[in-house]
């Protein structure tokens, strides 16, 4: 009787499309070599990680009413926007009786036309809130949300499109990344900046294999 909500998972495009230049090889690696779901794909794929995985085993085979399925990092990116939109259409074609899905659409706000593409994911794939990986920049350098003119474009176009509602991920330091902006100093400032808007911290600054000390 219990309403159980799972705030973050991932599904990956399986065909890799998205696997080649150097994100791409990190994310192969990544999900080769990293993470125990991979011993369930089939030689040379990705199917393990796929939607219709996403939705048998976290829908069907599961308690879960509701989950997001939130972008992840890189450009290639291996959750394109229409991938997720995919998964929300599988769920009650499983039948996934009153299961659904809700969509986190990626933006790398400093990277070109990343803002002028938020009209399309708010308005073609009905996304419920962005996901920003501040930490991610094409030439490997990332942004801060309390002082960089990016994340002010993109709060500027969140609130024109009202979808207000935006999650950070904040914490677990992303490999060949600038560990500086996996901090979550910059989010009491943002916050404050933009009342009218709502910040999920994903991750809480958390890092793996760190003791932490008194506060």
């Amino acid at each position: 009787d219990e309403f159980i909500f799972d705030v973050q998972t991932h599904c990956v495009e399986p065909t890799g499309s998205w696997s080649t230049g150097a994100t791409g090889q990190m994310w192969r690696m990544t999900l080769e070599r990293v993470f125990g779901q991979a011993s369930k794909c089939t030689s040379g794929s990705f199917d393990c990680y796929s939607a219709q995985t996403l939705a048998k085993e976290v829908f069907l085979d599961s308690d879960t009413d509701v989950a997001v399925v939130s972008a992840l990092w890189g450009i290639p990116n291996p959750t394109p926007i229409d991938y997720p939109a995919e998964t929300r259409e599988i769920i009650p074609a499983l039948g996934g009786e009153g299961a659904r899905a809700l969509i986190h659409g990626g933006v790398f706000p400093n990277e070109p036309g990343e803002i002028e593409a938020m009209d399309e994911k708010a308005q073609r794939y009905r996304v419920d809130a962005w996901k920003l990986y501040p930490q991610w920049g094409a030439d490997g350098r990332g942004f801060f949300l309390d002082r960089s003119d990016d994340a002010n474009r993109f709060f500027e176009k969140a609130r024109s499109l009202g979808v207000r509602i935006v999650a950070v991920h904040k914490g677990v330091p992303l490999p060949r990344l600038e560990y500086e902006y996996s901090s979550p100093r910059d989010m009491g400032p943002a916050a404050r900046a933009n009342p009218d808007l709502t910040f999920l911290v994903y991750h809480g600054g958390f890092e793996g294999g760190v003791t932490e000390g008194a506060f």
